[in-house]
This record gives C-alpha cells, sequence and structure tokens, in this order.
C-alpha cells in the first residue's frame, strides 16, 4: 500500500526561481526527458556551495523520475548536510517525501513537520508514525485532516486526506470507519487504487477473524463436547471436526496471501490471535 504519493513531487519545481538551470531542469522533466534531467538533478546535488532550491528542484525530478530511489541516498544526504540551517528548514517536506519513498520510516520522523500545512504533509507525516506504530504521536494528525477535510473542495486533497484517515482507523481496528473513508476515495482518481486494495483487504482481516473464531471454536467442541453416537458412527464426530478445521485452515491460507499475518496488525489485529 506505501508507494511514492501522486503529487509528491510537482512537475513545475523552483517556480519563481532566477535560477536558469532550475528552468532547464523544470523544461526536461516537462518534456518527459528522463536522462538530461536526472543528470542535471545530479549536478546540482554535487554542487560545493548548493542552494536550497535546487536542492528541492533536483530532489523533486529524482522522486518522480529515478528507476533506483536507494541509489541516490549518498548523494542526497551529503548535498542535504551542506545546506545551511535555513535551507535545510526549506527543504524540509521534500526530505519526509524522500525517506517515506525509501520506507526509512525512522528518518522520515525526523522530518516531520511542526505544522503540517497541506494534505500532502499530513498524509506523509500519518504514514511515518503509522509504520512506526506511534499512535499517540498519529492521532493529533487526525483532527488536522478532518478540519482541513471540512475546508476543502479539491479532490486531490479531499482524497489524501482520506487515504490518512482510512489508514489512522483501520490501525486501530476501526474498520468500520476506515472502510467509510476508503469508500469515499475510491470514487477519486488520485488514491482510488490505495482505497480499492484497502478496502479488499478489510474484507480479508473480517475473513480471517471468523476463521480464527472458527478455529478456536472447533478447539472448545473437542475439550468440551460427547459424541452421542460414538456407538453408532464410532469416530464420526472427530472426522467431522477435522475436516471442518482443513476447511476452515484453506480459507486461511488463502486470505493470508491477500493480508499476511505480519501485516494484521495494520488493521489493528494481533496475529498470534487464532
Amino acid at each position: 500500500m506505501n508507494k511514492r504519493q501522486p503529487g509528491q513531487a510537482p512537475g513545475k519545481i523552483g517556480q519563481g526561481s532566477n535560477t536558469s538551470r532550475i528552468t532547464e531542469l523544470n523544461g526536461y522533466c516537462e518534456l518527459g526527458m528522463k536522462g538530461e534531467a536526472l543528470r542535471l538533478a545530479r549536478h546540482f546535488l554535487k554542487r560545493t556551495e548548493i542552494k536550497p532550491n535546487e536542492f528541492d528542484a533536483a530532489l523533486g525530478v529524482i522522486l518522480i523520475q529515478a528507476d533506483r530511489l536507494k541509489a541516490w541516498r549518498p548523494l542526497v544526504e551529503s548535498a542535504y548536510a551542506r545546506l545551511g540551517d535555513r535551507g535545510k528548514r526549506m527543504v524540509q517536506r521534500r526530505m519526509l517525501g524522500f525517506y517515506n519513498s525509501l520506507y526509512d520510516w525512522e528518518s522520515a520522523c525526523q522530518f516531520v513537520p511542526a505544522r503540517q500545512t497541506s494534505p500532502l504533509d499530513l498524509l506523509m507525516s500519518m504514514e511515518a508514525m503509522l509504520n512506526l506504530k506511534k499512535l499517540d504521536a498519529a492521532k493529533p494528525l487526525v483532527e488536522k485532516c478532518w478540519r482541513m477535510f471540512d475546508k476543502t473542495n479539491d479532490k486531490f486533497a479531499m482524497s489524501a486526506l482520506l487515504e490518512a484517515l482510512a489508514r489512522y482507523y483501520a490501525q486501530i481496528g476501526q474498520l468500520e470507519i476506515a472502510e467509510k473513508c476508503w469508500q469515499r476515495s475510491a470514487t477519486i482518481e488520485d488514491y482510488a487504487h490505495n482505497a480499492i486494495t484497502g478496502l479488499v483487504e478489510i474484507e480479508a482481516v473480517r475473513g480471517w477473524l471468523y476463521v480464527a473464531a472458527g478455529l478456536r471454536q472447533i478447539q472448545e467442541f473437542r475439550k468440551s463436547g460427547v459424541d452421542k453416537n460414538a456407538i453408532i458412527l464410532p469416530r464420526n464426530r472427530g472426522g467431522l471436526l477435522n475436516e471442518g478445521e482443513q476447511h476452515l485452515k484453506r480459507y486461511r491460507r488463502a486470505l493470508e496471501k491477500i493480508v499476511p499475518p505480519d501485516e494484521l496488525w495494520r488493521f489493528g489485529v494481533n496475529s498470534a490471535f487464532d
């Protein structure tokens, strides 16, 4: 579910800059000239005295165009280290997006802004917190998402906020609320794939819980039940219970292909609960 976010690195970067090289970089990106754009981005990042807008523009292009993002990490981090304190603050959100795209949640959390001013800020901040299971830190973001949602009619903004909310509610086990959020965002193109995937996963988790309950019930039957037909049909009861158990386990294996046991925590479920 976790992928580079739509809108994370907009096509026009460094807008309003007087640097002709940034304009050139934007042009390469807009024309789909991937090789030229990445070469120029690399040139920016290697500069001894890199400016914040150059760093921001270069990293934005890398997030859009680079196939192997991990390979860029040493160069990005080296360039970031050469920025001054003010410059580092200016590119904070871009670095959050970079580490989110690398699935390095610990590093991403270091760049979560104190004030989230955009839907994408909230989504990326929420994603980092939830992947580290920092639910207490994520909770204040929920209120911000709802407040921002009530004030916008922009479809991209709405879908990003609904995605953030759905992920939070799913992780705390409130699947009905998560389902409603994903049902709504499924009609908006930007995050429709995430939403539809989330809805399918919720149903798989619900099925998994029914299977777990069924397996526990079979164990209870074995412990406390009495086979009234043992004389007429010896071992028939045990055979029926075994058959039911194997049937449920086949279902469980199928459901775990959709949501693996080590991902159940994303839906408020302890995988040891079976």
